[in-house]
């Protein structure tokens, strides 16, 4: 969604971009640097990183010392203004609607697959808890909830990319709102603050939420 916002916000991604790939280099380099086989795909690595630099529009001060360049804000901060070291106030990349949707979607699911990934109780507990249906009160339920949530993430990108290029109006991506406004509320909401008008779903009185 901040990709689709502004061009900055995709500068800022791209050099973010940048800067982790010649930090993965590094490490290699540190690790691998002296083997005589490694030699050729370092230095490809290294003509991509160019290409990279050239596609954020980076600066020669930026390029010799990657670790100026600004980090992408966390998703807590895509919505607020922040403050780097040294630096004045940034700005946030999501504004209105946009940063409105975001910011329920962040608080609803963010902790949560935070956890997931980082391997912590939270995604402890719920891989049990999916091996183990007889112990649940609605079976399926969980297994439908990852569905419906995939499936409105995928509507949510597909909207805005289709909103951002100017795409022509997709009949199944309405159909997919339809079908999810029935049966997840979050669907309903995330229709309500941003999607309704912009995509001409139906009314707030035909979906509540």
């Amino acid at each position: 969604m901040a990709l689709t916002a502004t061009r900055r916000a995709f500068l800022k991604f791209a050099a973010d971009g940048y800067r982790r790939a010649w930090e993965e280099l590094e490490v290699q380099r540190e690790i691998f640097g002296q083997r005589d086989n490694w030699q050729e795909w370092l230095a490809q690595i290294e003509g991509h990183l160019v290409i990279q630099a050239d596609w954020a529009q980076l600066d020669a001060a930026s390029r010799r010392n990657p670790r100026t360049i600004p980090e992408w804000p966390t998703p807590y901060y895509l919505t607020r203004a922040r403050k780097a070291k040294g630096a004045q106030e940034l700005s946030p990349l999501l504004t209105g609607n946009r940063a409105q949707l975001f910011e329920e979607a962040r608080r609803l699911w963010y902790s949560v697959l935070s956890s997931y990934a980082h391997q912590r109780s939270r995604a402890a507990q719920m891989a049990v808890f999916a091996n183990m249906p007889d112990e649940r009160d609605e079976p399926g339920a969980l297994e439908s909830n990852v569905i419906s949530q995939a499936m409105l993430f995928y509507a949510c990108i597909m909207s805005e990319l289709e909103i951002a290029v100017e795409m022509p109006a997709s009949v199944d991506l309405r159909v997919m709102w339809s079908l999810l406004s029935n049966v997840d509320e979050h669907a309903k909401r995330f229709i309500n603050i941003r999607y309704r008008k912009l995509l001409g779903l139906p009314g707030s009185d035909d979906i509540a939420g």
